[in-house]
């Protein structure tokens, strides 16, 4: 870590979006895939679930896991989407087999309060760092 955020802000998270790696939303029905590399997975799951999204197939990996393997999405339905975090995104959205899967992403849009405060404690902490 950079930076640890002290405790005078609030993180809340206000929303789930899912999105095609095109940057459009993602619409779609009925069930879906599951595949992330996270520390606590079962939050990502529960949050989809909350989010009214049906999980059909899941693999989880140890967290930080590089997502290389051939056999990645052994196991998951290649006929449904397969929602991954932005962190995963970033390690598999250049795999040649990606075609096959469907990808959806799903974002976070976080809130940090309070926001004028963070902001001013973000740009000194960013100033210290020498270029």
């Amino acid at each position: 870590a950079d930076l640890v955020l002290p405790r005078d802000f609030q993180v809340g998270m206000e929303r789930l979006s899912l999105r095609y790696p095109d940057g459009q939303p993602a619409e779609f029905e009925g069930p879906v895939n599951a595949l992330c590399a996270l520390a606590r997975p079962w939050r990502f799951l529960d949050t989809l679930d909350t989010h009214g999204t049906e999980i059909k197939e899941h693999k989880l990996l140890k967290d930080h896991d590089p997502m290389k393997q051939k056999n990645l999405f052994e196991g998951l339905d290649p006929t449904i989407p397969t929602v991954v975090t932005e962190k995963d995104w970033v390690k598999i959205r250049n795999r040649k087999d990606l075609h096959l899967w469907n990808p959806v992403i799903a974002n976070y849009d976080v809130s940090i309060e309070p926001y004028t405060e963070f902001r001013s404690w973000l740009k000194k902490k960013l100033d210290e760092i020498e270029p």
